[in-house]
């Protein structure tokens, strides 16, 4: 009996049709979790008027999908690395929709929390393994340009977030918009549990698995004969050793840099949600009206898209240590020259948008380094803890704004205060580097091409 290398036949193939509609449904749960995390602030100024509440009584509510996200990120992703990552995106994804369905259905804040929260937790499962499945089934020589080019879906769904709410918020109210949230990742559900097979490399790496791989083979290159052949990965002995996949993010190997990524994504997160929730008052205190603001939103939320993209093709070429690091030092630069110049008009607008550029292509990059840095056996895991550890950053940046008006900054001064976390982003990645330049040489030798 012959055996073939999956990853191998993998980077052999040409991208066909099957990469395609990998491609697109992946990159349309994406989108859905850019248009989910929009949706509470636009819809909050409907609820406070129809609901008679207070802002402060919706806070709650705007923080519930982040923290489910957390807790869906943390518990979904073993169980992906234990029974695969096909069947718990199609039921995170279904589970995402049922509960945004719920939340249109909402006639309290104490429902609605709940179903904000819940539905946190099926998007938390969803995105790890969006990414995982794309890094695993896309040839090695594009794997970067590919899953960033997908992960642009995040930033593509804030764009389309406002023309949206003018289409639907004003004939069916904040109930369409939520509707029409949970509908949309019910169809994809279906649509994901028709077309995509299983990865083949988790396949492999749990062994016994010849002729699901060889059928899902198939659509990679149509009419192969597999008789007879034996499929591996060179990382099946990893998936075979015992205890959860978490404990293997703290394995020799592995401790030092599953700290350090999460120490940048943290940092990363929190410059992310400062200018989020932030940015529309940094612009108005600069003399721009708050009528102008979905439009800027919208044209930030694109320059980030572009900076995600490109970081992916930059990425495949000079290695994701080098680019991420990178980024993260021009978006400490961009944000000092704010802050030192106290840039206002046209300049604070370019300079925002190179903040946001640069920053939100590192974050979104990091998730393609996870999923490159760790073995089969803990993939989804570590990218999603990843992710987990993050959105208490975006909680942190939530809550800073206000403490540092409170203290008397200025705009452009807390924007200034963006290069801090940027500047240790940018150092933990580096380290990253010095860390474990041997584990990632074997994975995706991104170490050789970084130093």
């Amino acid at each position: 009996m012959k055996t073939l290398d999956v990853q191998s036949f993998i980077d052999e193939r040409p991208l066909n049709l099957f990469h395609l509609i990998l491609f697109v449904l992946c990159f349309l749960t994406i989108v859905l979790d850019g248009l989910d995390t929009s949706a509470m602030g636009l819809i909050a100024p409907a609820l406070i008027k129809e609901w008679g509440v207070t802002k402060s009584d919706l806070a709650p509510v705007l923080s519930a999908a982040l923290i489910g996200i957390g807790i869906g990120a943390a518990f979904a992703a073993p169980v992906a690395d234990r029974i695969g990552r096909r069947s718990v995106l199609v039921a995170s994804v279904a589970f995402f929709g049922v509960f945004s369905l719920a939340a249109g259905y909402s006639t309290n804040v104490t429902e609605l929390l709940w179903a904000r929260l819940l539905t946190g937790v099926g998007l938390g499962a969803a995105i790890p393994n969006c990414a995982t499945l794309m890094s695993e089934y896309v040839p090695t020589r594009m794997r970067s340009m590919a899953v960033n080019f997908m992960l642009c879906g995040f930033a593509f769904g804030g764009a389309v977030t406002g023309p949206l709410a003018k289409a639907v918020i004003p004939a069916h109210g904040w109930q369409g918009y939520l509707i029409v949230g949970g509908i949309a990742p019910i169809v994809v559900a279906v649509l994901l549990a028709l077309t995509l097979p299983e990865s083949v490399r988790y396949l492999a790496a749990k062994g016994n698995n010849d002729d699901r791989i060889a059928k899902a083979l198939m659509k990679l290159a149509p009419g192969t004969d597999f008789t007879g052949v034996k499929f591996v990965t060179d990382q099946a002995v990893q998936v075979k050793r015992k205890g959860l996949p978490v404990s293997e993010l703290f394995s020799s190997q592995l401790a030092m840099p599953t700290i350090l990524i999460w120490i940048a994504y943290f940092c990363s997160l929190v410059t992310l949600y400062v200018f989020q929730m932030w940015l529309p008052s940094i612009m108005q205190a600069d003399g721009h009206a708050l009528a102008d603001m979905a439009d800027m939103m919208m044209n930030f939320n694109l320059v980030s898209a572009v900076g995600i993209f490109l970081s992916g093709i930059l990425m495949d070429r000079f290695g994701p240590l080098r680019v991420i690091s990178g980024y993260f030092a021009i978006c400490t630069l961009a944000a000092l020259v704010v802050g030192i110049t106290g840039a206002h008009g046209s300049s604070l607008v370019m300079l925002l948008m190179l903040v946001a550029m640069t920053n939100n292509g590192a974050c979104s990059s990091m998730s393609t380094l996870a999923t490159q840095m760790y073995p089969t056996s803990s993939r989804v895991t570590g990218a999603a803890w990843m992710l987990t550890i993050g959105r208490f950053g975006g909680v942190a940046g939530t809550f800073l704004g206000p403490v540092l008006l409170s203290m008397g900054w200025t705009m452009t001064a807390i924007v200034a205060w963006v290069a801090v976390p940027a500047v240790l982003a940018s150092l933990s990645i580096i380290f990253i580097g010095i860390k474990i330049p041997t584990l990632l040489r074997r994975y995706q030798g991104a170490a050789a091409s970084f130093h």
